[in-house]
């Protein structure tokens, strides 16, 4: 087995990226955070999306620690392709064990693509490989060894410290420091690249243990002792029981900003979000209720009309529906005002809502699931008008379904519907030097479009500010760019999307 050394490659790359960690150095959080593209996935990551160490990262992702094997490899070059099922086979070894695996492909597809790469070199769905073709900084620009060459290793302990660059995987002969000596991990005195990892496993301990109970009480999959959310989808409080107290908990997640409400764990909002698709609304309240009193109601889908009707000092909001409804959220821009909300002839419907910053939200519902009086709801906003370019309202039917919603402001026709956090096309793709971005937002809140270069730099914010549900199109003139590989950002909350775009003039 040889590396080859590419000293015109190397002289160039390296005048561009020259940071380089060596065995005992820990790397940086911006370092963690660089952005790398999928170029084929695993479980965790499909083709496309956005890699970064710090996912790895227990003190970053939530407390979910790994040791990490990266190999660099480029598509061309043969020791690199004989790497690929020893690599594969440490794999199989260690996973299991907290143990994550990435490919870092340089020049892919000269001649072999990321896929082909991961199905020909490894097994079908093994390792995860990084297209460092797309990628701002690869790994090879942070991590290559004394040799500057290909392949090359490197492991990190679970604190992000580069704790050895082995060479050859069945037995280290680095002496350079930046090499990987075999002092860098203590206590140590050479060997095979499979002993590495079985040290620093040992060192992590019960941080990257794999989950080994048999006991799975909410039926998710996951052993009750790795459970985080050990409970059932609307438990809330975690005390295996649904109950009133998850409706409280769930409306008041509402009230302060749905998925984006401080003051609550990751677990709390997964549970709350019982339709499972990534939005907390009045849907979910319903389903829940639906659950503790074991009701069976048929599913109803339908559609509503909605009128906005403006007063001198005031408006109502009136829905009306041939199909019964038995919630409603309203959210919509209030200023500086803090309104006061009342529901006219529905005395069995609660209402609650709440004012935070300039945003307030408004949630009504029985808690017996009883549809609104004559399938009918007005709202009365006694002191103030309603923005309606700033509003954002669902309608819930008694199965837990949203209503198709038709309203009128000032005779204008407005559709609304279900709607899914998407990055739906960019056209045309490529481009010169204009292109077209739609996409759709399934809830009210703060909203970012923006373009990064390869370098992942943000040299453009194409819109910036506060967005209602809905379906929504927007230009990037590239006139001022020069030809090149783009990415568009699309940013809600904590939703996230990028597509790539190539530049041609």
């Amino acid at each position: 087995m040889k590396k080859i050394i590419l000293f015109s490659f190397v002289l160039s790359f390296s005048l561009v990226f020259s940071q380089t960690y060596c065995a005992g150095d820990q790397i940086s959080e911006a370092d963690q955070n660089l952005i790398h593209v999928v170029g084929a996935g695993d479980d965790d990551y499909e083709i496309g999306n956005e890699f970064r160490l710090s996912d790895f990262n227990g003190e970053l992702n939530g407390g979910n620690y790994h040791v990490i094997f990266i190999d660099m490899s480029a598509s061309w070059w043969g020791p690199c392709q004989s790497n690929a099922p020893i690599v594969d086979g440490l794999e199989e070894d260690w996973n299991e064990y907290g143990v994550k695996f990435v490919t870092s492909l340089s020049d892919a597809g000269q001649p072999y693509s990321c896929e082909q790469w991961q199905s020909n070199f490894g097994n079908s769905d093994t390792p995860l490989v990084l297209d460092e073709n797309q990628s701002g900084t690869g790994m090879f620009s942070l991590l290559h060894d004394s040799w500057n060459a290909f392949p090359t290793f490197a492991l990190l302990d679970h604190t992000m410290t580069v704790r050895a660059k082995p060479w050859t995987l069945d037995n280290n002969t680095n002496t350079s420091s930046c090499d990987g000596t075999n002092t860098t991990i203590d206590g140590w005195s050479g060997g095979s690249t499979s002993d590495f990892i079985e040290q620093l496993v040992e060192e992590c301990g019960v941080l990257c243990e794999g989950c080994s109970g048999d006991v799975d009480t909410d039926g998710d999959g996951i052993a009750d002792e790795c459970d985080d959310c050990l409970n059932m989808s609307g438990d809330v409080n975690d005390d295996m029981v649904l109950d009133i107290l998850d409706i409280i908990s769930t409306v008041n997640m509402i009230l302060n900003g749905g998925m984006n409400a401080p003051g609550y764990t990751d677990c709390e909002k997964i549970d709350a979000d019982f339709d499972t698709n990534g939005v907390i609304n009045i849907l979910d309240v319903i389903s829940i209720i639906n659950t503790i009193l074991d009701a069976r109601i048929i599913e109803i889908r339908g559609s509503a009309e909605l009128n906005i009707i403006d007063n001198d000092n005031s408006s109502n909001i009136v829905i009306k529906s041939d199909t019964p409804f038995s919630g409603v959220e309203i959210s919509f821009y209030s200023g500086n005002v803090i309104p006061q909300i009342s529901l006219n002839n529905n005395s069995n419907i609660m209402v609650d809502y709440k004012t935070e910053g300039e945003i307030t939200r408004v949630i009504a519902y029985s808690l017996s699931n009883t549809p609104f009086r004559n399938n009918e709801a007005e709202f009365i906003f006694s002191n103030m008008k309603i923005n309606s370019e700033m509003l954002n309202i669902v309608v819930g039917s008694p199965s837990g379904h949203e209503l198709e919603l038709t309203y009128s402001v000032s005779d204008q026709i407005v559709q609304s519907g279900p709607y899914k956090f998407e990055l739906n096309r960019v056209f045309p793709n490529p481009f010169n030097p204009i292109t077209t971005i739609d996409f759709t937002l399934p809830e009210d809140n703060l909203t970012e479009i923006s373009i990064y270069n390869l370098l992942g730099e943000r040299i453009e914010t194409i819109f910036s500010g506060f967005q209602s549900k809905g379906s929504y199109s927007y230009q990037w003139d590239a006139s001022n760019h020069s030809s090149g590989i783009y990415y568009i950002n699309l940013k809600q909350g904590q939703n996230i999307q990028t597509t790539k775009v190539v530049l041609m003039k």
